[in-house]
């Protein structure tokens, strides 16, 4: 089946997007961008499926279905957000629509460049809207877009601050982000959390609940208590947990480091307790030495 967009789509004014005998229509009334001035509609039918393309034919006409919604190359660069984030390809168009709506409403009267802002972050085309949080201004909700969050106010951060319990009681942590496989929005979240704090603007109950809880506000000792904690547990320190080769490689070289980093004196007296704590052998020889 050939799939197709018309000739004023190529422009980007697309009115439909043909998929063998299929179209999917806009509604009238376009609303503008912040970036750009493009017309801005809702998607009013089932988004296309692509049975029958091959892959360069059906990532060819996505790419072009994009460009029609998002507007010239020069406002946002389409292919760097489908290397960022390879499940849009598969995404509803319908809703990537509808969301850039509601993210172009959310937005107020603080004019942010919403193109700028998916072209940045493009997960949150594939997010569903939060509901609006009447204490969240514009301006804070513009925040968390920046690192990829449809909100982080009070409902939205106590739902967050739930999920990191949850993950602290499964990995022993709270070192979310730092670990295959941790969940993309809780690791976004948590680093809004650290950037938040290091400019002053984390209130002090959020503070304290992230204390609570064990988090670590400095991104680089987090990532040193995360594979301290692996290093523990392979030492007999807790349950040891299944590495993949390249995981194991990185443990290993993280063993490695810790040695030459003790013997050029820069590592730490607290780090290196926490290591002797766990007997670890200092005198292996080192391949990265």
């Amino acid at each position: 089946m050939k799939c197709y967009l018309t000739d004023s789509g190529r422009r980007g004014g697309c009115s439909k997007w043909r998929s063998g005998g299929a179209s999917l229509q806009q509604l009238p009334s376009p609303i503008h961008t912040a970036g750009g001035g493009k017309p801005l509609q809702r998607w009013s039918s089932q988004a296309p499926t692509l049975p029958g393309c091959c892959l360069v034919e059906a990532v060819s006409a996505w790419v072009l279905q994009m460009q029609s919604l998002l507007g010239d190359p020069e406002d946002a660069d389409i292919v760097r957000m489908i290397v960022q984030e390879p499940r849009l390809l598969s995404a509803d168009m319908r809703q990537v629509a509808n969301r850039l709506l509601d993210m172009k409403i959310a937005a107020g009267a603080v004019g942010t460049d919403i193109l700028k802002v998916v072209e940045a972050q493009p997960a949150l085309l594939l997010q569903e809207a939060s509901p609006l949080d009447v204490e969240e201004t514009a301006a804070q909700r513009a925040q968390a877009w920046q690192f990829g969050l449809a909100s982080d106010g009070a409902r939205e951060w106590a739902r967050r601050a739930r999920e990191l319990a949850a993950y602290c009681q499964a990995m022993g942590d709270a070192h979310v982000g730092f670990r295959t496989g941790d969940a993309p929005e809780l690791a976004r979240w948590a680093a809004k959390q650290r950037a938040d704090h290091a400019a002053g603007a984390l209130p002090g109950e959020r503070v304290a609940a992230l204390e609570a809880l064990g988090f670590e506000f400095d991104e680089a000792a987090a990532e040193w208590g995360r594979w301290f904690r692996e290093v523990a547990a392979a030492s007999g320190g807790g349950d040891s947990p299944a590495y993949t080769s390249s995981e194991a490689l990185l443990l290993t070289n993280w063993c490695s480091v810790q040695r030459i980093a003790k013997r050029a004196g820069v590592l730490s007296q607290a780090r290196i307790a926490l290591l002797d704590s766990i007997e670890f052998d200092w005198s292996m020889a080192d391949a990265l030495s």
